[in-house]
């Protein structure tokens, strides 16, 4: 009987190191500058047509950032956060349904080391049409 627990214990704490590593590469690394093709950011918003280049100290970030709700969103505020350097951002307005292209600069970063960056959705005004 004491067998029993003691491999449910250990099949319990590898499973939520597991998790624990998962949770932390999904957080850390939410979308690759180095794919073109759609990227979830969140359940609102999706990243296409990601690039990265080198510019003068740092690095530029382009993009088009996609609504994929029927509302429409402006002063729309991202941060993107690239180790340990960030930046906000605002998109004047995404349309329901529709894209927006950004840019982003953040000085003294290397290209190398801006392949994978996090965007996060801080906050909008929304807007949305009654018959």
């Amino acid at each position: 009987m004491v067998i029993g627990i003691s491999l449910l214990v250990i099949v319990n704490e590898q499973s939520t190191r597991e998790k624990m590593f998962y949770e932390f590469l999904t957080s850390r690394h939410t979308v690759d500058f180095s794919v073109r093709e759609l990227q979830s950011v969140n359940d609102r918003f999706f990243l296409g047509g990601a690039s990265q280049e080198q510019h003068l100290t740092g690095v530029k970030f382009a993009g088009r950032m996609i609504n994929s709700l029927a509302l429409d969103h402006t002063d729309v505020t991202f941060e993107l956060k690239v180790g340990s350097k960030s930046k906000e951002f605002v998109i004047n307005r995404i349309s329901a349904g529709n894209s927006t292209a950004f840019n982003v600069y953040i000085p003294e970063l290397r290209i190398e080391d801006a392949r994978y960056a996090q965007i996060e959705y801080k906050h909008s005004k929304v807007h949305f049409r009654t018959r």
